[in-house]
């Protein structure tokens, strides 16, 4: 979840996780690019979920409500739109197919692969327990929220935890700077300001929580990266230069 923010750009960091998902398996980076897209679909369900949870607890106006509403329906309106385009697949890979080489036969196969991917889509256990695991990393970053405010001597209820996470979730996964350095902290004293907190106390809390974030989805990453041989700029040289196929390993 708020993970999101300290990821690369969207596009590069859903890029490299899926062409790092891919290696050594029997499915394309397009294929793999499509489980990123359903987590993705999934994490902005449940943020939304709890800021319209918080927003009737806060906000009496009908028009908040109403425009979560719409938000949510437009992305519950993504599932079986994407699901019937992964069913009408053959007919697309037939078109793709039939381009030949050209301008547009690269990312048209690739359309093809990514559709391939939404298979998860049909097999609702697997979904049912993606979500679940969201729901627990999710709970944990409210768990993060609470802790941090108890240890600056506040306290936060749960209509906090959902209100600012929701408002972090979707404000720093915005395109800013790296590591969302700015963002991250301008949204969670948004956030915290609309319960009363003081400026000082949600910027501490706020630069504590990045900080937090940033060493524990760094560390992480880093010792993915090199269980898999690979490093950083190997994976930044491949995403630039995505026709020169599998880059060396750090190993290499």
């Amino acid at each position: 979840p708020t993970q999101n923010a300290n990821r690369p750009p969207p596009a590069t960091g859903a890029l490299g996780r899926a062409y790092l998902v891919s290696q050594g398996r029997s499915f394309s980076t397009a294929a793999a690019f499509a489980s990123v897209a359903v987590e993705r679909l999934l994490d902005a369900l449940i943020s939304l979920l709890g800021l319209l949870l918080a927003a009737t607890w806060l906000f009496e106006a009908p028009w908040v409500r109403r425009t979560l509403y719409l938000a949510g329906g437009g992305l519950l309106a993504a599932v079986p739109l994407l699901y019937g385009l992964h069913l009408k697949r053959a007919p697309i890979r037939a078109w793709a197919q039939g381009l030949g080489p050209g301008l547009l036969s690269r990312p048209a196969l690739a359309l093809t692969g990514f559709l391939d991917g939404l298979d998860v889509i049909r097999r609702p256990r697997r979904m049912l327990a993606a979500g679940l695991w969201l729901l627990l990393s999710w709970a944990m970053v409210w768990a993060q929220l609470a802790l941090l405010l108890r240890a600056f001597g506040s306290q936060g209820g749960l209509q906090v935890a959902l209100l600012v996470s929701g408002v972090l979730g979707f404000g720093a996964g915005l395109p800013s700077s790296p590591g969302a350095v700015g963002v991250y902290e301008l949204a969670v004293v948004a956030g915290l300001s609309l319960f009363g907190y003081e400026k000082a106390l949600s910027l501490s809390v706020a630069v504590i929580w990045h900080a937090l974030q940033l060493s524990i989805s760094g560390g992480l990453g880093a010792l993915g990266l090199a269980k898999d041989g690979q490093n950083l700029y190997h994976l930044a040289r491949l995403l630039a230069h995505p026709g020169h196929g599998r880059e060396p390993t750090a190993s290499q």
